[in-house]
């Protein structure tokens, strides 16, 4: 069985809960902070999320979670977080699991900086930081989504 990653076939309760989060706080990001924009519509209209997108909505929470701040959380796992989770799951070559986060300047245009990175670069960045970096391994949050949603582990890579 095989399911097609980007289909919106999932409800925002079933997301939410696979993200580990209440279905209110996942609306606030929606609404307040615009992640899933395209979902928020001002209506009674119940929108649905695909795989993908309840891969990001568990990224933002460990990002949170981790005292990352809402919209940087966001920020970060909407943009560079989405794009290594869509080529980890699209299975057409091997890529990097690990994905990095380190927190710059107190100036908004260069706050954050986000590495996608084999293990054996690590030090490499880690020499470009203050020597602090968050460090996630994407696999884990996809594996955690995939469990929730109790889809199979081979069934991804549409």
């Amino acid at each position: 069985m095989s399911i097609d990653v980007e289909a919106k076939q999932f409800s925002i309760s079933a997301v939410a809960a696979a993200a580990g989060c209440k279905r209110v706080t996942l609306d606030a990001w929606r609404n307040r902070n615009h992640l899933f924009a395209d979902t928020v519509t001002g209506t009674k209209e119940e929108k649905s999320l695909s795989f993908t997108d309840a891969c990001v909505a568990r990224a933002v929470k460990v990002l949170t979670d981790a005292r990352i701040n809402t919209a940087d959380a966001i920020a970060v796992a909407d943009a560079e977080m989405r794009a290594q989770i869509t080529i980890l799951l699209s299975q057409r070559e091997p890529f990097s699991t690990l994905f990095g986060f380190h927190i710059g300047s107190s100036n908004k245009k260069d706050r954050a900086f986000c590495y996608m990175f084999a293990a054996e670069d690590f030090a490499a960045l880690m020499a470009k930081t203050d020597g602090s970096m968050f460090v996630f391994d994407v696999t884990v949050i996809i594996d955690h989504v995939r469990k929730a949603l109790k889809i199979p582990a081979s069934s991804e890579g549409k």
